[in-house]
């Protein structure tokens, strides 16, 4: 269960996108790969979901790695971190976040816990006073996470 605190921070994907919506990279043919998401800033998606489409895909994705290893610096199937897992999701429904918790942070915009969606993403400061931990919103005040 969720419960508000001023360690958690909570954004919304879609408000994210729509900021971040000139960083498109709209010349490039392939999607990026989760191995090289985090080599740009978030990008729209370039298959044309509508946002609850783009939200069930993203929880969708989450969900089916559930069991995979964590390991330190990790951003694929073999092991993740907690910002490895969220950036190799996000690439999977084709935006690009950056490489690490903290640069995720500052790359969306804050939103209230009441508003909160699924598919939004959920930092923690954890015994630090910078954000050192991301997660997925899932629904019912549950996210998904590597750890």
């Amino acid at each position: 269960m969720i419960t508000k605190n001023k360690r958690l921070f909570i954004f919304h994907i879609t408000a994210a996108l729509l900021a971040f919506a000139a960083f498109a990279s709209a010349t490039s043919e392939k999607p990026p790969s989760a191995a090289s998401a985090g080599k740009g800033n978030l990008s729209e998606p370039r298959k044309k979901h509508s946002g609850e489409e783009a939200r069930n895909s993203i929880v969708s994705s989450a969900l089916s790695l559930v069991g995979i290893p964590y390991k330190y610096g990790g951003s694929t199937k073999r092991g993740f971190d907690c910002c490895g897992f969220v950036m190799y999701v996000y690439a999977l429904s084709d935006i690009r976040l950056p490489r690490t918790s903290r640069e995720q942070f500052t790359a969306g915009k804050q939103i209230d816990l009441e508003d909160i969606q699924k598919g939004d993403l959920l930092f923690y400061k954890i015994n630090t006073s910078a954000i050192s931990h991301v997660g997925i919103y899932i629904c019912d005040g549950q996210f998904v996470h590597s750890s």
